[in-house]
């Protein structure tokens, strides 16, 4: 009788460390997910293109705001799937959320090197919570660079969220936040006044001197 005792309380407690295993394995599985997800995205999207120090963090601060929003179209409360999230639109063509993970650099791993150890470096203070932007940044959930972005996406983005700027002068980065209520919402430039809302200019066409005389 006491050796049956013995033997159930020995494989409850051996059921009971092999759970407490499986969800601390589970736990840390998920959280370096997120860490690698969010130094690649800190790596391809700032420090791969010569972003400067600070907008690379700056990046990886948009990406876990994105996260603590919640939201199911910036791709949930998990950083791995906001860094991930994809659409596709009715007519068949897939948007990925950062623009990198739409193409073969979503494949490559960056490898050993100065700019990934410093991805990753940036990627564990902000899930630790040890960066802080600055003041003129805060809030930021949305970036974009002008140089290669099209008319409608600059369009969308100057009238529909709030413009807070570069995090240093040499950046290619523009910084967005969402509107926080009434007052940011009447401010926003209409889209008659932005020039990227408006149907281009044609380029003048140009007199031949024949025709001037």
């Amino acid at each position: 009788m006491w050796l049956r005792r013995d033997a159930l309380k020995l494989a409850v407690g051996a059921a009971l460390i092999a759970t407490i295993v499986v969800m601390v394995t589970g736990w840390w599985y998920s959280k370096e997910r997120e860490l690698i997800a969010l130094a690649k995205n800190v790596y391809w999207e700032a420090l791969a293109a010569n972003e400067p120090e600070l907008s690379a963090r700056m990046v990886a601060r948009v990406t876990t705001e994105r996260a603590k929003a919640k939201k199911s179209y910036w791709g949930g409360s998990d950083i791995h799937d906001v860094v991930y999230a994809r659409k596709t639109k009715s007519n068949g063509i897939t948007v990925c959320q950062f623009t990198w993970t739409c193409k073969a650099a979503a494949k490559k791993e960056p490898g050993v090197s100065a700019k990934w150890e410093l991805a990753m470096q940036i990627a564990r203070e902000e899930l630790a919570g040890k960066f802080t932007p600055p003041p003129q940044l805060a809030g930021a959930t949305s970036y974009l660079n002008p140089k290669y972005s099209g008319r409608r996406n600059i369009c969308e983005f100057k009238t529909r969220l709030v413009l807070l700027g570069k995090a240093e002068p040499e950046s290619q980065h523009v910084f967005y936040r969402d509107p926080q209520g009434t007052i940011d919402k009447l401010v926003l430039p209409k889209r008659e006044s932005v020039e990227e809302c408006l149907p281009p200019k044609k380029p003048k066409k140009k007199t031949t001197s024949a025709a001037r005389k």
